[in-house]
């Protein structure tokens, strides 16, 4: 039986093994170009435009950020500048959103309604006033009146801290396992994920893993220092009510 081939590398290859090589070349998938970091910034302006912080899955401002940080040494300033802008104008709605809630929780105390007047009647003539009694002469008796001590002032309202989910503390412990593995790029997505439900250790770990001082110490190459990104995460643990991260915010700015 004779067996039709065509000639491939130097071998002869029966045609109908050519011909599913070439089928299975053509329903190959086409492999998705990773997305940029404009792309990133323009899908986290719709999701913070449409209020969409963790949820849903896949779709949520949380998980474009870090992805965003991941990306941050390959964009240019001005990329960089809108990325700042869009977490100062969500950090700015997060104190809003907190300041309405608290506002609630306070109930006002309305003023008392004025009685109306009765309908159909007449004030009575008044009589004229009687004149004033003359004064008493000062006795040598009176003692002087006791100084009035002034009550203290209020105590200032204590800030309103948010409690994070229980999700949050298994997310910090796996940010924890791999920073002391050395899987930086990792216990940065841990840390994130947990600042942004509101756990303020994480939000100050994160970012010491961007402050350029902390990774020159403990980091050996490989892993680039943002300090914009340090910044911002020391002020987010700072509101969350973390007392370490106003200092290292300080030493942060005056390098």
């Amino acid at each position: 039986m004779c067996i039709h081939g065509v000639t491939v590398s130097g071998l002869r290859v029966p045609t109908w093994i050519a011909g599913g090589l070439l089928l299975l070349c053509l329903a190959l998938p086409v492999i998705a170009a990773e997305p940029t970091f404009a792309d990133l910034l323009a899908k986290a302006e719709a999701e913070s435009a449409a209020g969409r912080r963790w949820e849903p899955p896949g779709d949520n401002l949380a998980d474009t950020v870090i992805a965003l940080f991941q990306l941050a040494p390959a964009a240019t300033s001005q990329q960089l500048a809108a990325f700042s802008a869009l977490l100062e104008r969500d950090r700015k709605a997060q104190q809003q959103l907190m300041q309405q809630l608290q506002q609630q929780q306070v109930p006002a105390v309305a003023p008392p309604a004025a009685e109306p007047p009765s309908a159909g009647l007449v004030a009575p003539p008044t009589a004229p006033p009687a004149p004033p009694p003359a004064p008493e002469p000062p006795s040598a008796n009176l003692e002087p009146p006791s100084a009035v001590i002034p009550a203290p002032p209020p105590a200032p309202p204590r800030p309103v801290v948010r409690l994070p989910d229980a999700h949050a503390a298994e997310l910090l412990a796996r940010g924890q396992d791999a920073e002391r593995s050395g899987d930086i790029s990792g216990a940065r997505r841990f840390y994130a994920s947990a600042a942004e439900r509101g756990n303020a250790v994480a939000a100050r770990d994160l970012g010491r893993l961007y402050d350029p001082a902390y990774l020159g110490r403990t980091v050996i190459g490989g892993i680039d220092a943002d300090p914009a990104a340090a910044r911002h995460w020391y002020q987010r643990a700072a509101e969350l009510g973390d007392r370490e991260a106003a200092p290292l915010l300080q030493a942060l700015s005056a390098r």
